[in-house]
This record gives structure tokens, C-alpha cells and sequence, in this order.
């Protein structure tokens, strides 16, 4: 759960970087438009609804890897698919469309988006989530190995 936290904040501070906020404006300030910044209170208004999104979007495709690779202890997603085999578990992808149609509504919707004052997430951002997504199965998937194959390791000691 460390790791979905930590990528989603990383997303949301590489965003305001990338809008010319220093992280250190962005967690030590106390008052948005101060001479320190170069964006007026409106404009970092508008950074931080949009890195919030970015952050919300990279909980949710973070919280899609998370729920493959935990499926099970010891065997490889690739052995125990959910979509077909006899392991097969339908609510899964369903759950998954289900969180990526929430997902689309709350940020692209204009009721949500002049309620709750959520943005569209450039792309870029999402890709990075999907990314970071990716190697969090692909972790796991290194853990499942060694407990497999060393089964009193340190590694197999310490999974739940």
C-alpha cells in the first residue's frame, strides 16, 4: 500500500514541478500568492486541482496492479488468470471497468468537474500511473518466484 501512496505522490509533485512549483512551495505553503511564487493564487489553484486529479488517477491504476499481483501468495498471475482458466473470477474485470468508468466520470464529467473541482489528467500522467502499475505486478511476480523456488528464505519467511 506504501508503494501505491508513494507513486501517486511522486506523480502529484513531478505535475507541479513540471508548473514550475519547487516541492518545498508546495508542502511549505502557507499562503498561495506570495511573492515567492510566479503564478498568481488563481493559477495555483488550477496546478493543485489538476495535480489532485493526477494524484486520484494514479491511486485508482495503482489500486488495478495491486489487486492483480495480491490475488495469490505463491502462484503467478500468469498461472492463476482471472479471465480465463478455471480460476477465473469475472467480478475482477468487472470491478476494474467499474473503477475506470468512476474514474472518467469524476474527472471529465461537468457536474463533478465544477462540484468537486476536478481537471482532465494529461495523459502523460496516466501513462506514468500505468507504468508504475506495471512494475509493482512485475515485483510481486519477483517475490512469487523466490518463495516458489526458495521456499525458506527470507523472502518466503516474510510474505504474508
Amino acid at each position: 500500500m506504501f508503494c501505491v501512496f508513494l507513486s501517486a505522490t511522486i506523480n502529484y509533485f513531478w505535475y507541479c514541478s513540471t508548473q514550475g512549483l519547487a516541492v518545498n512551495q508546495v508542502m511549505w505553503a502557507w499562503e498561495w500568492g506570495g511573492p515567492t511564487y510566479t503564478q498568481s493564487a488563481d493559477e495555483l489553484a488550477e496546478i493543485v486541482n489538476v495535480g489532485q486529479c493526477i494524484f486520484f488517477v494514479t491511486l485508482v491504476i495503482m489500486q488495478w496492479g495491486n489487486c492483480l499481483s495480491v490475488r495469490t501468495r505463491h502462484v503467478s498471475l500468469f498461472q492463476h488468470n482471472p479471465l480465463w482458466g478455471p480460476h477465473r473470477n469475472w467480478y475482477l474485470p468487472l470491478g476494474v471497468l467499474l473503477a475506470f468508468v468512476t474514474l472518467i466520470v469524476i474527472t471529465l464529467g461537468p457536474f463533478f468537474q465544477d462540484t468537486f473541482l476536478t481537471r482532465q489528467v494529461p495523459i502523460q500522467y496516466a501513462m506514468v500511473a500505468v507504468c508504475w502499475a506495471i512494475f509493482l505486478i512485475a515485483l510481486d511476480e519477483c517475490r512469487k518466484y523466490c518463495v516458489r523456488n526458495y521456499p525458506n528464505s527470507f523472502i518466503a519467511k516474510i510474505a504474508w
